[in-house]
């Protein structure tokens, strides 16, 4: 824990000193409180420099390579939504009242389109006796969703009821119920249980997110917006208010506001790195691509631990030409995050730019000692479909001498051969 430096995710930052000892040996030991939601409850941006950290420390664990690739940003391939499965499916199965796993599990199997499994789990886990009172009440919950994204509107109505009968004080149900009620267009049925949960949840700000979220699927963008600035207003550092808020904003042309509202959350200490490149993402549009440095920059020195800030300023100045200054910021991002995929990719994206910088990618692969197959392939990929198929057989040469297992290399290599006409070489 005394390793999280300050301004990386810092051990501090997550949990506060309750009591110290020294102890006979001269050293220290410590009781702690969590500051915030277990790891379980924080949203992607939020986990992700944490993994990194546990993947920096502990790069055999496979519970942190797992979750590393669930966390990847945008859709997640198939790869990782299994992989999310198999975390998840795991994690309820040892601790089956892990509230947050039910949901994070919940939402791997609808993306992948296995309702029908995530049923079956529900229903298996509601039959357990140490299943506890509360997590039958989010299986309830759970089983709507699922329901729901099925197409059984009636039987999720009725789930989200059993839900309530349960537990008629609980936040979390009564939100349920406005959210399915939301999404099906009956707003001004769901007042009443949106009040309730606002009196019940212990963070009234958090109820107003999620429902942000509802209204927004729902089509309905004032609600979303005055539903986020509620938030903002009950809870100053509520991130995900900012961060829903300025891309609500955005998508609708209104970047000015959607500056005022990151650079609030900036003033307040409210945002990641994630949102400061946001910020400066949005200076851009709006011409001011000073003020769009000064921000990704922001986001460098104040998460140094965060790849966000890196590829957004060295993205930034491969826009403006500055090659050198772009190789500068994703190699000083790999010193402070060893082995990070994304500026390992923000080199290669510099590469196809100007082919001279293939060599400092090379020297970049060699350094981080790369043995994970997966990483060469994707860096590889993205230089095939930038049209450099010279960058990618490079790279993937260079991953063959590196891997201990490159058979996967070996292929990739073959068919970029055979698409290139290479014949003789591809057999």
């Amino acid at each position: 824990l005394h390793d999280w430096a300050p301004g990386r995710h810092g051990w501090h930052d997550r949990f506060r000193v309750l009591k110290r000892w020294q102890l006979l040996d001269g050293s220290y030991a410590e009781l702690l409180k969590r500051n915030g939601p277990p790891l379980a409850a924080l949203s992607p941006p939020e986990l992700q420099p944490i993994v990194r950290y546990l993947l920096a420390k502990t790069p055999d664990s496979r519970k942190a390579q797992r979750l590393q690739a669930q966390l990847a940003f945008g859709e997640r391939t198939p790869q990782q939504l299994s992989a999310a499965i198999d975390l998840w499916q795991e994690e309820v199965r040892l601790r089956p009242n892990n509230l947050p796993a039910w949901g994070q599990l919940v939402d791997a199997l609808i993306e992948a389109g296995r309702g029908e499994v995530a049923l079956k789990l529900l229903e298996e886990a509601a039959q357990k006796p140490a299943i506890a009172p509360a997590t039958t009440v989010e299986l309830a919950i759970q089983k709507a969703r699922v329901l729901d994204a099925l197409g059984q509107t009636a039987a999720a109505e009725e789930a989200n009821q059993q839900a309530l009968r349960l537990a008629p004080e609980s936040a979390a149900a009564q939100l349920a119920m406005a959210v399915f009620l939301i999404r099906h267009g009956q707003t001004d049925q769901a007042n009443s249980y949106i009040e309730a949960a606002k009196r019940l949840a212990a963070s009234p700000a958090d109820v107003l997110v999620d429902l942000a979220a509802a209204y927004e699927q729902a089509g309905q963008v004032d609600q979303a917006v005055a539903s986020l600035q509620e938030a903002i207003a009950l809870a100053p550092k509520q991130r995900t208010a900012y961060a829903r808020l300025a891309a609500i904003y955005r998508s609708n042309q209104q970047d000015a506001a959607a500056v005022e509202v990151l650079e609030q959350g900036a003033q307040v200490g409210a945002l990641a790195a994630a949102d400061y490149a946001a910020l400066g993402d949005t200076y851009q549009a709006l011409g001011k691509a000073d003020q769009a440095q000064a921000v990704y920059q922001a986001a460098v020195d104040q998460f140094p631990g965060d790849p966000a800030g890196y590829l957004a300023l060295g993205r930034h100045l491969m826009n403006a030409e500055d090659i050198a200054g772009a190789q500068a910021v994703f190699q000083a991002g790999l010193a402070a995050i060893p082995g990070d995929a994304s500026l390992l990719d923000g080199l290669a994206q510099l590469a196809m730019q100007d082919p001279a910088a293939m060599a400092t990618l090379g020297a970049a692969l060699e350094q981080q000692g790369l043995e994970d197959a997966a990483a060469y392939l994707s860096l590889s990929q993205s230089q095939l479909q930038a049209g450099n198929p010279a960058g990618a057989e490079a790279i993937l040469k260079q991953g063959i001498e590196q891997v201990a297992q490159p058979a996967s290399l070996w292929l990739a290599l073959g068919k970029l051969y055979a698409d290139e006409k290479r014949v003789q070489e591809a057999e």
